[in-house]
């Protein structure tokens, strides 16, 4: 990885960057304007930076879709014949496929008896299914958990079978953690412990986390810094209620004491601040119904937003999205997006070369946003190799030294990086500092491989394409 101060360096030495963090203020437009708004009960960001809407609704954005849809950015798009009944529960796999829950029986024009999963092309079912599937987690063995009724039900590829010893008819979410632990959310009964909002499944036993807890918990995520957070509507832990909580290892204390009100959904962005959806008061104060928590302040995100937002999703290009009971200059909605008055953005400039395990090609599904950690990978790495990260500003053509034919340095280079490729795969890291003056910024990205013989002498070099980034706040 390329250091924070280099990179900050370079830009601020041999960029004009004349964007300010304060004109990157979000805005809110509606994206889903129907004569009768639809309900959208859950949102899903694609791995390809899509974002799934879903809940109960034949159009959105007028286009026909039964109760789940696509929104590629500029337009709305069914997926296959959708399905009947209210969508309550989204999920990415792992594979990028998406996997749905709710009160439905038909998903695609086929049986589907409340959970089914869309590849991108065709529905299909797992068995015989639960009733109307609430929350949804998936282990790293595979294991699909479910919240189906008062139950937790957990589908191994085969068959559903019921985790014992955890129930309430009013659980409402789960969360897969780092260690493969499932976080399970909503007003609960453990035998062991008697009631309690914040249960963990281990794999083997449901126990209570940090203690006693009450109230409604709905969504929780783990921050990049580690963090795990709770949200929901007057959670109580042994220091009082809250709506978000943060767990420190051993019991839950509130995110902020001075917070009161409902949190739905939790989502963090590039630079680490989170963002609150829902309707929240800080010491009375009403702050809107999606919020941004800097480490130490509140603000509300953009203006005009009314109501409450039940879920957010983020997507790729960096809009903001906000369902629910939202309101825009006095209208319901249902579902918002922000303007995005800073994007960051990523383009291909020039072609890779050939090494002797094929072509190198320096791919990306990421953006430079400030505050983030921006990462690519390049292919076509020999298995004894070695491989540089060029950074630069302007770009060149210059042939490799030990290049095969196209093979040629596309980046002035001002800093570069030792990578140690594996699998064939040379995977590198820009940390872009959190600074608002880097914004509009532009850099260029390539990777060159460095092929090696059994006397680590250098045998041949291949180079990438190269990456043109430019640097965007949220």
């Amino acid at each position: 990885m390329i250091h924070r101060s280099l990179v900050n360096a370079v830009l601020a030495s041999f960029c004009a960057i004349g964007a300010a963090g304060a004109q990157c203020a979000p805005a809110w437009q509606a994206i889903a304007q129907t004569p009768a708004p639809p309900t959208v009960w859950a949102l899903a960001a694609m791995p390809n930076g899509d974002v799934i809407a879903a809940g109960v609704f034949a159009s959105i954005g007028g286009v026909a879709a039964a109760n789940i849809a696509r929104w590629d950015g500029a337009s709305w798009a069914p997926l296959g014949a959708g399905v009947n009944g209210w969508v309550n529960a989204l999920l990415v796999a792992p594979n990028g496929d998406l996997i749905v829950g709710g009160t439905i029986t038909v998903a695609g024009g086929a049986p589907a008896s409340g959970i089914a999963r869309w590849d991108g092309a065709a529905w299909s079912t797992f068995g015989s299914g639960v009733t109307s599937a609430k929350a949804l987690a998936m282990r790293s063995n595979g294991d699909l958990l479910a919240v189906a009724g008062a139950r937790v039900m957990r589908w191994d590829g085969a068959l559903w079978t019921l985790l014992p010893g955890f129930s309430g008819q009013h659980l409402r979410g789960l969360l897969t953690l780092p260690n493969d632990d499932v976080l399970v959310l909503g007003d609960g009964y453990l035998p062991s412990s008697g009631s309690t909002s914040i249960a963990l499944w281990d794999g083997f036993a449901f126990r209570a986390l940090g203690g006693s807890t009450s109230g409604d918990a709905m969504q929780a995520i783990v921050r990049r810094n580690g963090d795990l957070l709770v949200g929901g509507s007057n959670l109580y832990a042994a220091t009082g209620p809250a709506p978000i909580l943060r767990f420190t290892g051993s019991g839950w204390v509130p995110l902020d004491p001075a917070l009161s009100g409902t949190a739905y959904a939790l989502v963090e962005l590039p630079n680490g601040d989170l963002l609150a959806g829902g309707s929240l008061l800080r010491q009375g104060q009403w702050l809107g119904s999606v919020c941004r928590w800097n480490g130490s302040t509140w603000s509300a995100v953009g203006a005009g937003l009314g109501g409450h937002a039940n879920d957010l999703a983020l997507a790729g290009g960096g809009h903001l999205f906000a369902a629910g009971a939202v309101t825009l200059a006095g209208s319901q909605v249902r579902l918002a997006q922000t303007t995005v008055p800073c994007p960051a953005s990523v383009s291909t400039v020039g072609a890779g070369c050939i090494s002797t395990a094929g072509l190198v090609s320096l791919v990306t599904a990421d953006r430079p946003w400030v505050g983030s950690t921006f990462v690519a990978s390049a292919t076509g790495m020999t298995p004894q190799s070695l491989a540089l990260q060029v950074l630069g500003l302007q770009n060149v053509a210059l042939p490799l030294p030990f290049g095969g034919p196209g093979c040629v340095l596309q980046v002035d280079p001002i800093v570069t990086g030792l990578v140690v490729p594996s699998a064939g795969l040379a995977g590198v890291a820009l940390a872009i500092p959190d600074t608002p003056s880097l914004v509009g910024g532009t850099l260029r990205m390539q990777v060159v491989g460095i092929e090696l013989d059994v006397n680590l002498q250098i045998v041949r070099t291949s180079g990438s394409n190269a990456l043109l980034l430019t640097i965007g706040a949220l």
